[in-house]
């Protein structure tokens, strides 16, 4: 029996391969969140599951599941928000990888993702992109 879920891979794996990038932490300085922020100033970064299925075979058994994770920045710098987008998608289009507990078998950009909100009352803007990630436990 799996000690692992595919979502707390796939979120394990993000924020791993988020944090772990000296070039985006340059355009991130806020750290990176799963569905929300504290409060907090300057450019930070969210990712959050938006939906997905489960791949299952005969038997009933789950062979992996595929997810739908939108990855964004959130701050108020065009400039700064275009090449953050830039930099998620570079690290995460196109990828594979073996993590503990299971495997990020593909990550790939479905949409580009730029969204205006309200955090807080205060006026902020978002970039980023919504990623399918398809992820199987050990």
């Amino acid at each position: 029996m799996a000690t692992a879920t595919e979502t707390g891979l796939i979120a394990r794996w993000l924020y791993a391969t988020l944090t772990g990038d000296s070039t985006l932490a340059g355009f991130v300085p806020g750290g990176w969140f799963r569905t929300r922020a504290p409060k907090t100033a300057g450019v930070f970064g969210i990712f959050r599951l938006q939906g997905g299925s489960d791949a299952n075979v005969a038997g009933g058994g789950r062979m992996a599941v595929e997810a739908v994770y939108a990855v964004y920045a959130v701050g108020d710098n065009a400039q700064t928000l275009e090449q953050a987008s830039a930099r998620i998608d570079a690290l995460l289009s196109q990828q594979a990888a073996n993590v503990a507990g299971g495997r990020i078998l593909s990550c790939v950009r479905e949409s580009p993702l730029e969204l205006s909100i309200l955090d807080d009352g205060i006026a902020r803007e978002t970039a980023g992109g919504t990623y399918r990630i398809t992820a199987q436990t050990s």
